[in-house]
């Protein structure tokens, strides 16, 4: 239940941008459980800070998982290969034995 977003502070400004779309690079920590609905992650505060306005798209290798950002409920949701929301459960281990990288898309 507990997401913990960290920007990579190599990167000037941890925000590449790319025309009018911007990139924070950075990683997930998870802890806890899931929960059905998504996990509580502010990622707009992330942008805001970057001079960037709406979070539109989360990339990273989920170990095994598709996720989506549901910017509206700023929820991290996180699928199964059969694209099923995973039930509410403790996160696996390969979730939670290290951060997990992530780049964050927004404009």
């Amino acid at each position: 239940m507990t997401l913990v977003l960290t920007a990579d502070a190599t990167l000037p400004e941890s925000k590449q941008s790319v025309g009018s779309l911007a990139a924070v690079v950075g990683t997930i920590t998870f802890s806890g459980s899931y929960v059905s609905g998504g996990d509580t992650l502010d990622l707009q505060a992330v942008f805001l800070r970057s001079g960037m306005g709406r979070v539109f798209g989360i990339e990273g290798s989920f170990r095994g998982n598709v996720a989506e950002y549901d910017e509206t409920n700023k929820k991290l949701k996180l699928y199964s290969a059969a694209n099923t929301e995973l039930t509410a459960a403790a996160y696996n281990a390969a979730l939670t034995a290290s951060p997990v990288p992530v780049i964050i898309w927004g404009r």
